[in-house]
């Protein structure tokens, strides 16, 4: 794929840089994005666990004075109550004790009631078992029934508060109370105590001893229930403000409704959104109904998304219950903001990841190229290597000659190794010369033996064309340029032919003379000698034994068949 080192090492570099910097930023974003999006969470949380406190707080004050404001309304009922109780208690013992007529006690002390100025808001009258008032200081009260007033546990008034079950001491109740002359009801808090003597067991026995009046002391408490709404419409107000100042992320936002889906506090981003209408994208339900739901869930978190602008805006959302005032409070968070710091973290890494990427790729190639530099000219130098003339005399410079003392590592090292073969070169080169031209000497000195060797072996055939009793043909290839083979063959008499076939052991020069001189004294001894016994036998004292010639046959007539196995060894075969 790449044809240069230098290619390899910056495509390497480049490769390890850009592994290390997906591996940055792939961790970086996914570890970076889990840290924001618990931080985001874990703020949100924190948002709503303060509000929660800051209206718990502000619901516990305002429950306290409300609780204070009506002990003391109550206090005074009581003391009201009892009071009247108590006098009417008095003209019954009368009644009782026959000091006065029954009828006479009940009026006068009927008369009494009536006339009993009452604080603002407060009234004072008697009930009879039917739950029908019979003093009243309002004339338009008189004759009234309260049989259809329940309290605020559901209990009919008359029914629980009558003289016949109602305790001694009396008991407290808070209802809803429509007087005449009235447009809308009021919540009444009332005190109702039975008026009942304290009686001897004659007096039980008398007929009129009993009266079974129920005396009630009776307040309107509206005020203190609009005072309380006041103090919530300050809690919100001083909510709404907090809520203004509350930034999470770019366009979070938090906002408070209540179990009727009515918006206490409308967010401060979005605010193009209709919360009570806006659908929920991703389930298909209002989104308020999704968020009570989540907010009764385990995790009090859900993920919607709604429409803005045309444009799928996808949330996460935290949401808490506050059950004393039924007030849900959500913290809305758009995802994409949640996950901005992480991008944007990426980004700038990304932006210096690039630069130390460029900055390492020029280092690394400036690097690369000094490395490189050297073995390009040791390269070069290889090439151009089997030019070179290393039989000149005079030892031409090359680039290549100072790199061993510019560089001290493995290049300088590889330098000074090409330096040294080129000087075994050059030396082998001259050994070789010398050598080969001594070679070529000793090649011709051995041609010109060969020759010489080859020269004094009979090579004319037929030899004799004059005789034709026989044929006779011989031809010699040596082993190497000369040898220890020889023939010969010629006729000591007319009548007689001598054939010798010869090897010498070994080869080469000593083998070539020897067989030289074997064949000159064998001819010598030949033509003296009657039989190649003889001949063989002095021949074997002059020569040595390494180079004895062995003598094949001895002709002593010209006929064909006395030597007709002996012709094809003349060739040394």
């Amino acid at each position: 794929m790449f044809s240069s080192l230098k290619a390899k090492i910056i495509f390497f570099i480049a490769l390890i840089l850009v592994a290390t910097a997906a591996g940055v930023m792939y961790f970086t974003h996914r570890d970076v994005g889990n840290a924001m999006s618990q931080a985001e969470e874990g703020s949100a949380r924190n948002v709503l666990r303060l509000v929660e406190l800051n209206i718990q707080g502000g619901y516990q004050k305002l429950l306290s004075d409300r609780i204070d404001a009506i002990k003391q309304r109550e206090d005074r009922l009581k003391t009201q109550a009892s009071f009247a109780a108590s006098v009417l208690h008095q003209f019954n013992l009368l009644a009782t004790k026959r000091l006065v007529s029954k009828k006479y006690a009940q009026q006068t002390g009927l008369s009494w009631l009536r006339s009993v100025s009452s604080v603002e808001k407060e009234d004072l009258f008697v009930f009879d078992e039917k739950g029908v008032i019979i003093g009243h200081p309002d004339p338009a009260m008189q004759s009234r029934s309260i049989d259809t007033l329940r309290d605020m546990k559901g209990r009919k008034i008359a029914a629980v508060m009558s003289a016949d079950v109602l305790a001694p001491d009396g008991d407290l109740a808070v209802f809803d109370w429509k007087k005449p002359g009235e447009e809308v009801g009021s919540k009444q808090l009332g005190y109702f105590v039975p008026v009942l003597p304290r009686l001897s067991r004659e007096a039980l026995l008398s007929p009129f001893q009993t009266w079974k009046w129920t005396v009630a002391a009776v307040v309107d408490i509206s005020d203190i229930q609009a005072e309380a709404e006041r103090k919530l419409e300050k809690i919100v107000s001083v909510l709404k403000e907090t809520f203004a100042n509350i930034h999470i992320a770019e366009t979070g936002s938090v906002f408070m409704f209540n179990g009727k889906k009515d918006m206490l506090i409308p967010p401060h981003a979005h605010k193009e959104l209709d919360y009570p209408s806006t659908i929920n994208a991703r389930t298909g339900n209002l989104l308020l109904d999704d968020l009570m739901v989540a907010a009764k869930s385990e995790d009090n978190s859900m993920s919607f998304v709604v429409s803005v602008g045309g444009d799928n805006l996808f949330m996460e959302a935290y949401v808490t219950h506050f059950k004393a005032l039924d007030w849900y409070i959500a913290v809305a968070l758009p995802i994409r903001e949640i996950q901005l710091p992480a991008k944007t973290l990426v980004t700038r890494q990304i932006f210096i990841i690039s630069l130390i990427f460029l900055g390492s790729l020029i280092v690394a190639y400036l690097l690369v190229t000094r490395i490189s530099h050297p073995l390009n000219l040791l390269a070069s130098y290889a090439r151009e290597l089997p030019t070179t003339d290393f039989t000149s005399e005079e030892e031409e410079s090359s680039p290549i000659d100072n790199l061993s003392a510019k560089y001290k590592d493995e290049v300088g090292r590889l330098a000074e190794s090409f330096v040294f073969m080129r000087a075994e070169l050059r030396k082998n080169v001259k050994d070789l010369m010398e050598t080969t031209a001594a070679k070529e000497r000793i090649e011709s000195e051995l041609q010109i033996a060969h020759d010489i060797q080859m020269g004094i072996l009979p090579k004319i055939f037929p030899p004799f064309p004059e005789r034709d009793e026989f044929e006779l043909f011989a031809t010699l290839e040596p082993a190497k340029e000369v040898g220890g083979d020889f023939y010969d063959f010629f006729f000591i008499d007319n009548q007689h032919l001598c054939f010798v076939v010869g090897d010498v052991s070994g080869k080469g020069v000593p083998a070539s003379l020897f067989m030289a001189v074997s064949k000159t004294l064998i001819k010598m001894e030949a033509t003296r000698a009657i039989s190649s016994e003889e001949v063989m036998n002095r021949r074997a004292r002059v020569l040595p034994w390494r180079s004895r010639p062995t003598l094949h046959n001895s002709c002593k007539r010209r006929y064909r068949a006395t030597c007709p196995d002996r012709r094809h060894d003349a060739g040394g075969k």
